[in-house]
């Protein structure tokens, strides 16, 4: 059972290393060579990046202060489709894809009354003129104007990361979002999650 604290430091981690999903596994994979470590963590690291086996292996470094000495650590890519989709099943997901994770609805209403924000929008996507790395799904914020997000828009996205998954990036409408896109084209391209009350 993992404590808060070992959640937080599992978030952190999995930004850190392009991690999107993040399974814990009480047995060593059908596969795992023997002697190898328990519990067992599966991760899948974002589209078009992978990690080469020393990467994993100073990356189980890093994990084994959260998880203990003897966790081992896997990647999706090194398994087939059949063999992931067995383990998934008897895994624990700690960080599943946002895509297929719930949004709660009240938790993000609340962040956006906390925060001063009139509308938020989803777009499942990069939004116009970001960069191509940046992380997906994008989440469009309008603020009211005197509380602009300015540098709080990178704590602001940690936040909202754990309300609604680690595979998102917080932009502010006007800001890193073309000028051009007005909010009646955003609302027929993007997902309201959350509008203040008129």
């Amino acid at each position: 059972m993992l404590t808060d604290a070992q959640r937080q430091q599992i978030l952190e981690f999995c930004q850190e290393h392009q991690i999107i999903r993040f399974w814990t596994m009480d047995e060593p994979l059908l596969n795992a060579a023997v002697g190898a470590g328990r519990p067992s963590v599966i991760v899948t690291f974002r589209p078009y990046w992978v990690a080469v086996p020393e990467q994993l292996a100073w990356m189980e470094r890093d994990l084994a202060a959260i998880t203990g000495p003897e966790t081992a650590l896997y990647s999706t890519d090194g398994l087939s489709p059949r063999l992931t989709e067995a383990i998934i099943k008897q895994a624990t997901p700690v960080f599943p894809d946002p895509a297929t994770a719930p949004v709660n609805r009240k938790a993000v209403a609340k962040f956006c009354r906390q925060h001063h924000i009139t509308k938020m929008w989803v777009l499942d996507g990069a939004v116009p003129n970001a960069d191509c790395d940046r992380l997906k799904p994008s989440v469009i914020a309008e603020t009211h104007p005197e509380h602009r997000m300015g540098m709080k828009a990178f704590s602001l996205q940690r936040e909202l990361q754990e309300l609604v998954g680690l595979g998102a990036t917080l932009y502010a409408y006007g800001g890193l979002v073309e000028p051009g896109i007005t909010p009646q084209e955003l609302n027929e391209i993007a997902e309201v999650w959350y509008a203040e009350p008129a």
